[in-house]
């Protein structure tokens, strides 16, 4: 298990941000009807055709560092894009974000409109579209920094990949082995870390 500390993230804000996104959204299940959503084109920095992401079971623990212990264990997962329907989403806020990059923790609302483009082949094709409304008042950074402070913890499974330590990242065994597939990471050369997350 890799542990990410907080308070000696320094300049590594990009991890920081991922770290605390993972968090926030663990804090925020069930209080809000946050979306998150895959790229697919950039228009503009406000514009974008998205596919909403939808989440795939995991385990998350959280706990509170102190003498009775509490906390508990709760769901938690990996994202994947539902790509049977394009939306054209406009945001609060400019997004400087590539294809196949992800929006995350929006509060978005159909405007009962559709929007006009034209597909990679040159069709014209239409899509519903999304709006944010910018009224996110869910976990926010503060209450994380409070947190972390008080001694909560929060382990986030499967939260990055390490290279696979039998198979040196290779996803096969040796020569001696037959270059047969390796058994831990089963041919794909990464194992999923959890991250514990502390001050």
């Amino acid at each position: 298990m890799m542990e990410f500390r907080v308070s000696e993230a320094g300049k590594d804000k990009a991890e920081l941000m991922r770290v605390f996104s993972a968090v926030q959204r663990f804090e925020n299940r069930g209080k809000l009807n946050l979306e998150d959503f895959e790229v697919m084109q950039k228009i503009n920095l406000r514009e974008f055709l998205v596919y909403k992401k939808s989440w795939q079971g995991h385990v998350v623990a959280s706990r509170m560092a102190s003498m009775g212990g509490g906390g508990g264990t709760y769901s938690y997962g990996g994202m994947t894009a539902d790509r049977s329907t394009l939306y054209w989403l406009k945001t609060k806020e400019d997004h400087d974000v590539a294809d196949g990059e992800t929006l995350s923790n929006m509060v978005i609302v159909p405007t009962g409109k559709t929007r006009e483009y034209t597909s990679v082949m040159g069709a014209k094709r239409t899509c519903r579209e999304l709006t944010e409304t910018g009224e996110n008042m869910g976990f926010q950074k503060e209450e994380f920094l409070a947190a972390l402070k008080q001694g909560k913890t929060w382990t986030l499974k499967d939260f990055s990949k390490s290279k696979c330590f039998q198979c040196g990242g290779t996803g096969k065994l040796g020569v001696m082995k037959n270059y047969a597939q390796c058994p831990d990471c089963k041919g794909k050369g990464e194992i999923p870390a959890d991250c514990l997350v502390k001050w």
